[in-house]
């Protein structure tokens, strides 16, 4: 059976020109309708449930909206560093009401169980009927970080958040203020469990809100980088398509052959993938030293009906395109 594959023109680019904030960027999640790794590292993964919303720019299908009841972002991977940085951007739509004290809604979730002998996780809690950014990381019986901000956390609004650790010292910041740290005395233990985004292990505590621009470091970011995050604005229209590189696709609609066009002012390494909807890698290729205009045939009749996301990496950029297979 023939498919025919649609281009939407939704374009997404990230262009990794800010050392500052790239360098040692383990995992790095943007949740523009897919759970898609744009580290480069491939730690993609799995939705269960979230939605496609607004972000905090109001930019349509640019975040993902969790229900409260089970919805997460499954990830099959054991990321783990000792020094370490979890950012997120936050928005909490309900948290209060017929939730009892103490109890988590977890962003980032690597551990075992909901006590104190996790890997790491950051939340936000509410304790003593105040909502708090909440920091935990450990190995239990007295050797655990409960790091919980001092700033009160509202409904209906967006934070950035951010944790990090490092030689002995836990830091909490709220949007590209430091808000909360304390110091540390044990070792950290990798206990090898994968990661979930907005929920716990059990698929208890779940996030309720939107969850956006989700990253990983495997060093402490310190305040000069997290104002860069906190100042990052959407890309332009007019920054779409960068002089160096760009491509096109044809024909379209196709049969499930169909051939890439590369136009390059210069000679690259380039990298193309193709994804399904579940972030699971369908076809990977690597084009090292391509010519101005040099073209691409690829395959994929074999493929099943569904929504695919193409990865164009290059030199210091990754451009997507979502296709659709009917």
């Amino acid at each position: 059976m023939k498919k025919l594959f649609t281009i939407l023109v939704f374009i997404a680019i990230y262009n990794f020109t800010n050392a500052q904030t790239t360098v040692g960027l383990i995992a790095h999640y943007p949740l523009d309708n897919s759970a898609i790794d744009v580290s480069g590292n491939n730690y993609n993964g799995i939705f269960y449930g979230p939605i496609t919303t607004t972000n905090r720019f109001n930019q349509a299908n640019k975040s993902m909206l969790f229900n409260g009841y089970g919805q997460y972002v499954s990830v099959s991977h054991n990321i783990w560093s000792d020094e370490l940085t979890l950012s997120a951007w936050v928005y909490i739509d309900n948290f209060g009401s017929g939730n009892p004290t103490n109890q988590g809604k977890f962003i980032f979730f690597k551990a075992p169980n909901s006590g104190y002998n996790q890997d790491y996780v950051l939340a936000v809690s509410y304790i003593n009927n105040i909502t708090k950014a909440q920091f935990i990381f450990g190995q239990g019986s007295g050797q655990y970080m409960n790091l919980i901000s001092n700033s009160n956390l509202q409904t209906n609004q967006w934070y950035l958040i951010t944790a990090t650790r490092k030689n002995g010292v836990a830091k909490l910041w709220i949007n590209a203020s430091l808000d909360a740290n304390a110091n540390y005395n044990f070792t950290l233990y990798n206990q090898n469990y994968n990661l979930k985004l907005g929920m716990s292990h059990d698929n208890a505590q779940s996030f309720s809100g939107k969850l956006d621009e989700l990253r990983i470091y495997n060093w402490a970011l310190e305040e000069e980088q997290i104002i860069d995050i906190y100042n990052e604005q959407p890309t332009g229209i007019n920054k779409l398509i960068n002089p160096e590189a760009s491509f096109n696709i044809f024909p379209n609609p196709s049969n499930g052959l169909f051939e890439i066009k590369f136009f390059y002012n210069s000679n690259l390494n380039t990298n193309v993938q193709l994804l399904n909807s579940l972030g699971q890698v369908v076809y990977n290729e690597d084009i090292l030293n391509i010519k101005k205009e040099n073209s691409l045939k690829i395959d994929i009749e074999n493929l099943p009906k569904g929504i695919y996301t193409v990865l164009f990496k290059t030199e210091g950029q990754l451009i997507s395109k979502l296709l659709f297979i009917d």
